[in-house]
């Protein structure tokens, strides 16, 4: 397996975050647009099978599997998928384990600028094989993270109780910022923009709220339209939000508002977008 090499910090706005919140049940459901439900395509049991989803060999013109191919990947808390925009479609892709033993509760995941994928699991923070699942234990957080992003520079960041926090995953130094206005929904996401968005508890719903991190001036967008959006994505000019009532929503980035909603069958508790596709 692969370790990351030291990453620069620097500073951006944060609030606190509710880690209990994935396992709640949704709020306010956005309007329904009627289209028919989407559903998950699940693989043979990854235990069972001798497909290990890439050659390692570098002879055999294979693609490396620690390389995250698709645009975007969800997550439930023990297993991987990837998510088609263009079907709406969801294909299992493993279980998340660690030199065999399943990691149940991988509350975010997250991909760099080269490809290669990370996960955390409240405070433990893992490399994972994106066409495999299977995982290797980085290290231990300070603090417990229920979201997961890189931004456009390469600086991880992650969201949790202690609010908004960038970490050098060489060393695992963490750097805590301020301005903890808000309580998160579970989820946030580093966007071409060079902005970070995320969705935080409102009255009734989820709002979006936005990020400079340059500065850590923070921008409420707009209600969301339902709750529960506790894993984001994006892929081809659009913001996704995956909720934990079985629905994938398209969101203006504007505006914070759902434009579009379909079914996607499971409990989504994290996304994440691949940059190396934009």
């Amino acid at each position: 397996m692969w370790r990351f090499g030291s990453i620069v910090v620097f500073g951006l706005g944060c609030s606190d975050y509710d880690l209990h919140g994935k396992e709640e049940a949704e709020g306010a459901d956005a309007k329904d647009t009627g289209n028919d439900d989407r559903e998950v395509d699940t693989a043979d049991d990854p235990e069972d099978s001798g497909d290990t989803g890439g050659d390692t060999s570098t002879d055999t013109g294979e693609p490396d599997p620690e390389i995250a191919t698709e645009a975007i990947y969800i997550n439930s808390g023990s297993t991987l998928y990837s998510f088609d925009p263009a079907t709406g479609r969801a294909t299992q892709i493993g279980i998340f384990k660690d030199a065999g033993v399943t990691v149940s509760d991988m509350t975010d995941i997250a991909i760099d600028l080269t490809g290669r994928m990370v996960g955390v699991a409240y405070t433990e923070l893992y490399s994972i094989t994106p066409a495999t699942a299977e995982v290797s234990w980085i290290g231990t957080l300070d603090d417990s993270c229920n979201g997961l992003t890189f931004v456009s520079d390469g600086t991880l960041v992650a969201a949790g109780d202690g609010g908004v926090i960038t970490i050098d995953t060489g060393t695992l130094q963490q750097s805590k910022l301020g301005g903890r206005t808000y309580t998160s929904s579970g989820d946030i996401v580093g966007l071409p923009d060079g902005f970070l968005y995320w969705s935080v508890r409102g009255t009734a719903n989820d709002v979006m709220v936005r990020v400079d991190p340059t500065n850590g001036t923070t921008v409420e967008l707009g209600d969301i339209g339902t709750g529960g959006v506790f894993a984001l994505g994006y892929a081809y000019g659009e913001l996704y939000g995956f909720t934990s009532a079985e629905k994938v929503i398209i969101i203006d980035a504007t505006t914070g508002r759902t434009v579009s909603t379909d079914r996607l069958s499971g409990t989504w508790w994290g996304a994440t977008t691949n940059p190396v596709l934009w």
